[in-house]
């Protein structure tokens, strides 16, 4: 339908217009007329034209929720953005700058770098990347301070009372690497704590599977990581554009498994520190 197309790109352009004047309101009432006014086609088929109208909207209306700080919404609509068109740079960018308002810090660093890997030079996402670097740096991240949180529960258990254990390399991507974690007792480590130190596999499902084997095998399991976690393999590119990406995405995973992946204690005057 021609005219409805038409008339989205008229709101569009009336919603750019509110951008200039700095009437965020008013753009995200325009971009949502926009939105609205799409033809079925832009939501359902791959109509070059119109999904890449529908991402420019939703990106656009989530530029004017940033700028009401209205994060939520701006996430929702960078996300719809890079869903309709996931080679547009500008979207992965809106959707970087969201997640960092919301303090979301590494997974905005994701989507900043995809940004930058399809559109070389594009001064905000690389401003928005450098700044997610300081971010983690920071440590205020929602991620980073839910951490904090589950510090220190530990730090009064007597000593005496857990041993600590330590390997690396255990390459668990190898079946019989596999198996032999598999084959650990079930029982006999549940007061004691685990550190793995790096290359517990090469991709980030083997890593997952690997934690979760042996976090049911000890009271607590620390982690770190080693140069084979780094390696983004072929299958893995689409989802984490470098390295740094991918071991935040493990990072995410040993956060949803309790894992723990910073300083805490284990017992009184006990601390264990990944690095």
């Amino acid at each position: 339908n021609p005219s409805s197309a038409e008339q989205a790109h008229a709101a569009k352009e009336r919603g750019n217009g509110a951008m200039r004047q700095k009437n965020w309101s008013a753009a995200v009432a325009c971009y949502t007329v926009g939105l609205g006014q799409l033809p079925p086609a832009a939501f359902t088929t791959d109509v070059s034209e119109l999904t890449f109208l529908r991402s420019v909207l939703a990106v656009n209306r989530s530029a004017a929720f940033a700028r009401l700080r209205t994060w939520a919404a701006a996430v929702a609509d960078a996300e719809e953005g890079v869903e309709a068109k996931a080679d547009f740079a500008k979207a992965h960018c809106r959707l970087g700058v969201a997640l960092l308002g919301s303090r979301q810090c590494e997974k905005a660093y994701t989507h900043f770098t995809k940004s930058l890997f399809l559109q070389e030079e594009y001064p905000e996402a690389r401003r928005g990347r450098n700044e997610c670097l300081a971010e983690m740096l920071r440590y205020r991240s929602l991620r980073a301070e839910a951490r904090r949180r589950r510090r220190f529960v530990d730090a009064k258990r007597p000593k005496g009372t857990t041993r600590v254990f330590t390997i690396s390399d255990v390459h668990f991507d190898h079946r019989s690497n596999e198996d032999w974690t598999h084959e650990i007792d079930d029982v006999s480590f549940q007061a004691d704590v685990l550190i793995v130190a790096g290359n517990l596999a090469s991709t980030k499902g083997a890593v997952v599977r690997g934690l979760t084997t042996l976090r049911s095998k000890f009271r607590r399991v620390f982690y770190t990581f080693g140069n084979h976690e780094m390696w983004v393999h072929y299958g893995e590119a689409d989802c984490y554009p470098d390295s740094i990406a991918k071991l935040q995405a493990i990072f995410e995973a040993c956060d949803e498994i309790g894992i723990d992946v910073v300083a805490d204690a284990v017992c009184e005057g006990v601390f264990i520190v990944p690095l």
